[in-house]
């Protein structure tokens, strides 16, 4: 995928705070957008049971959910071609990919919660400003960073992000 503006994410505390309040009421699904205006999300959950936190925490940070989320375009090999998010991705697996790889979201914040009610851990990522939106291209095929907003400090043409 080449992308003619990738931003590279900064870490937010309110999009955190946002993902803990969520998470802490041990959801078994997302938050209706309504409640989360412009903010994007995504989901996972893991048996407490067979993880101590520590381990669940590393199943829900870059080697865990994150990978599974980014894996998930592996297997829909026309999306390289279509770029656009259509009514049918929404809600599919392929929108924890989306969401994460939408070329104009550059804020992140995510939490983890032991639901001691059910026996899960419940972890959440927030983006800003929200992908997935239908009908609307994730990313512009073109060359790296040619499409980095003014005042944008710098680019990484090997990383392709406007930073």
């Amino acid at each position: 995928m080449t992308d003619t503006l990738r931003k590279e994410y900064k870490y937010d505390c309110t999009l955190e705070e946002g993902a803990v309040n969520w998470a802490s009421q041990c959801p078994t699904t997302l938050s209706e957008p309504s409640t989360r205006p412009n903010v994007g999300e995504n989901f996972k959950t893991f048996p407490a049971t067979r993880f101590n936190f520590d381990t669940a925490a590393k199943k829900a940070s870059h080697f865990g959910s994150v990978t599974e989320w980014w894996k998930v375009i592996r297997d829909v090999n026309y999306f390289e071609r279509v770029v656009v998010f259509r009514p049918f991705h929404d809600g599919a697996p392929i929108s924890s990919f989306t969401q994460m790889g939408w070329a104009t979201s550059n804020l992140l914040g995510c939490a983890i919660v032991r639901c001691r009610n059910d026996g899960r851990y419940v972890g959440v990522c927030r983006y800003s400003p929200r992908g997935n939106i239908v009908n609307s291209n994730v990313y512009q095929v073109g060359t790296p960073c040619s499409a980095c907003p003014t005042g944008a400090s710098s680019c990484s043409t090997a990383d392709g992000l406007c930073f």
